[in-house]
């Protein structure tokens, strides 16, 4: 059986990276085709009374995610079905496997008000943020 091209140099590079100490591990994963998602990507953004959170989970069903909230920590875990076993793929693109992600959110929200969507294949998180209950104004006395 022929070699392709792109095998051959796959498996160079592969070779010559193995033996760097300086290229980083998931580099390395890369041109041996095994990186598993480990970060689910989002796109988050404010508006006067919310933060919105999106993600793209298509195929996952809203039992397939755990979304949980801590100590100002947002965290969105689940596992996207496993890829086709006993095939030789031309090209992997989809993902597949557990991901997880955690967002630091830098303003307060009423995670009790949370709610989540699902729909075409895009998770949709709203977090209405915490009114504050009245403005203070403190004036500060300067000294001279």
């Amino acid at each position: 059986m022929a070699m392709s091209v792109f095998t051959v140099a796959r498996d160079s590079v592969v070779r010559i990276l193995s033996r760097s100490r300086v290229v980083p591990a998931r580099v390395r994963q890369l041109f041996r085709g095994d990186v598993r998602p480990k970060r689910l990507p989002v796109d988050v953004y404010a508006t006067v009374d919310e933060i919105v959170v999106l993600a793209s989970v298509a195929g996952l069903r809203p039992g397939d995610i755990e979304i949980s909230f801590a100590d100002d920590l947002l965290t969105m875990e689940g596992k996207f079905a496993p890829s086709v076993a006993n095939v030789t793929y031309v090209m992997r693109e989809r993902e597949s496997g557990h991901f997880s992600r955690e967002l630091a959110l830098n303003v307060p929200v009423d995670a009790h008000r949370a709610s989540a969507t699902l729909k075409d294949g895009v998770l949709t998180l709203v977090l209405p943020k915490v009114r504050s209950s009245q403005s203070k104004v403190v004036r500060v006395q300067i000294e001279a």
